[in-house]
C-alpha cells in the first residue's frame, strides 16, 4: 500500500487509535460487515481503485452533489437526510421545448425535498440524454403553494376509477418513418394542442398527478389550465418565488440504498431464477440468491401491456458498489445511458437485444424504487 493510498484513507476514514495496517483499514470501512466472505475481497478491491484514482476525494465530492450521475454516488458522497420521508406529491408531467419532449417525474416530500428525474435543458443534467436524479428543497410555502396550482388545474378522484390507461407518447427517439406510422395508426399520443378555450380535457392515467389527501387528477376545465400545469411542474424554478425555496438550485440526489434486480427477456416470461443466477459471478450470486420476484412495470405495447416479473434485493450502498465492481471485473457489459444496466445471455431468454439484465435503482424517501428507463 502506497503513502498516497494512505493519506487518501486519512481522508475516507475517521481517525482511530491503533496500527494503520490493512485488517484494521477494512474494519473501519465497513467491510467486516459483510455478508460473504468473497464480497470482502470484491468490495476492498473496489475501495483500493477508488482511492488509487482518486485522490482528490474533495472535488469529486463538490461534484456529486451539484451535478446529477447515472448509477452509484461516488465514494464520500453525503446521502439525502433524512433517509426517509413523507411523500405528499407525485407527477409526471410531459414537456416540449427547442424541438425536444419527454416527461418529468417528480416527488415532492413534506419535509420539503423535490426529487426529479428528466426535464427541459435542466442544469446540473447526469448526461445530454438524462438528468439523473436530482433534488431541490422547498419551504413549507413553497409545498403548498405547488400543491394549490395543481389542486385549482381540475378535479381529483379515486385512481381505481379512472379510465384506462392513456396511450403511450409518440416516439422521438426512432426514425422519422417509424413516428410517422405510429401517429397514423394511432398507437401513440402526441403533445396536447392549443384547443378551444371552453373544451374540457381528460388527463391520460400515463400521466398521473397526485397529491395525498386530493387523489388523483382526472380532469380539469380547461385545456389550456392542463398544458400551463404541465410546463409550470417541468421546471417549477422557473415560478416559484425566492420565498419557495430553501435550495433552488440542484444537486444529485443520492439514495441510502439501493435495489438490484435482475431477470430475462422478455420481461413478462419468468425465467427460473437459478438459471440466471448460475451465470452471475460467485460474489454477486452469494448476494442476489435470495431476491425475492415482484411484479414489475407493465410492458408491451398499446392494447397488449403485461406486468412484467423481477428479481430486487435491498442492498447498501457499499454492496451495490462491490456487485458492479465485480460485473465489471467479470466482463459484463454494460447497457444504457440512464441507469447503471449489465445486459448478459441467458438460457431461456430471447438474444440481442434482449438476453438477461442486472440493474441497480436508487431508493426514493417513501421507501419505492422506480423505473428510470421506463416513459
Amino acid at each position: 500500500m502506497t503513502d498516497l493510498d494512505r493519506t487518501s484513507l486519512e481522508r475516507l476514514l475517521p481517525a482511530t487509535p491503533g496500527p494503520a495496517d490493512w485488517d484494521d483499514v477494512l474494519s473501519r470501512s465497513g467491510a467486516h460487515q459483510r455478508r460473504r466472505r468473497r464480497l470482502v475481497a470484491v468490495a476492498a478491491i473496489a475501495l483500493v481503485v477508488a482511492v488509487g484514482t482518486g485522490s482528490a476525494i474533495g472535488s469529486v465530492r463538490d461534484f456529486v452533489l451539484r451535478t446529477g450521475f447515472i448509477g452509484l454516488p461516488p465514494i464520500g458522497a453525503t446521502p439525502s437526510s433524512p433517509a426517509s420521508g413523507e411523500l405528499e406529491i407525485w407527477y409526471w408531467a410531459p414537456w416540449a421545448a427547442n424541438g425536444k419532449g419527454g416527461r418529468t417525474r417528480a416527488w415532492v416530500y413534506a419535509d420539503g425535498r423535490l426529487i426529479s428525474w428528466g426535464g427541459p435543458d435542466r442544469p446540473g443534467s447526469a448526461n445530454p440524454l438524462s438528468t439523473g436524479f436530482l433534488e431541490q428543497r422547498l419551504t413549507p410555502e413553497g409545498v403548498e403553494r405547488l400543491r394549490s396550482e395543481i389542486a385549482a388545474a381540475g378535479d381529483f378522484g379515486d385512481p381505481d376509477e379512472l379510465a384506462p390507461p392513456g396511450k403511450p407518447p409518440c416516439p422521438l427517439g426512432q426514425s422519422p418513418s417509424d413516428r410517422e406510422k405510429a401517429i397514423a395508426n394511432g398507437d401513440c399520443q402526441l403533445p396536447t394542442p392549443e384547443p378551444a378555450p371552453d373544451a374540457p380535457v381528460t388527463v391520460p392515467f400515463s400521466t398521473p398527478i397526485v397529491v395525498a389527501g386530493l387523489g388523483t387528477l382526472v380532469h380539469v376545465d380547461h385545456a389550456r389550465d392542463l398544458n400551463r400545469l404541465y410546463a409550470r411542474l417541468s421546471d417549477p424554478g422557473s415560478w416559484l418565488s425566492a420565498s419557495a425555496w430553501v435550495e433552488r438550485d440542484s444537486r444529485a440526489y443520492v439514495a441510502s440504498k439501493y435495489a438490484v434486480c435482475y431477470s430475462g427477456w422478455p420481461p413478462d416470461q419468468q425465467v427460473e431464477q437459478s438459471r440466471l443466477l448460475a451465470l452471475l459471478p460467485p460474489a454477486v450470486r452469494d448476494l442476489l440468491g435470495d431476491a425475492p420476484l415482484r411484479q414489475g412495470p407493465l410492458f408491451g405495447e398499446p392494447g397488449n401491456f403485461r406486468p412484467s416479473y423481477e428479481y430486487c434485493a435491498d442492498m447498501t450502498t457499499d454492496e451495490a458498489r462491490a456487485i458492479a465492481a465485480a460485473l465489471d471485473d467479470a466482463g459484463f457489459q454494460r447497457a444504457g445511458d440512464a441507469r447503471l444496466h449489465y445486459r448478459f445471455e441467458a438460457p431461456g431468454s430471447k438474444p440481442e437485444p434482449g438476453g438477461a439484465h442486472v440493474w441497480f435503482e436508487p431508493y426514493l424517501p417513501h421507501g419505492e424504487i422506480t423505473c428510470s428507463v421506463c416513459g
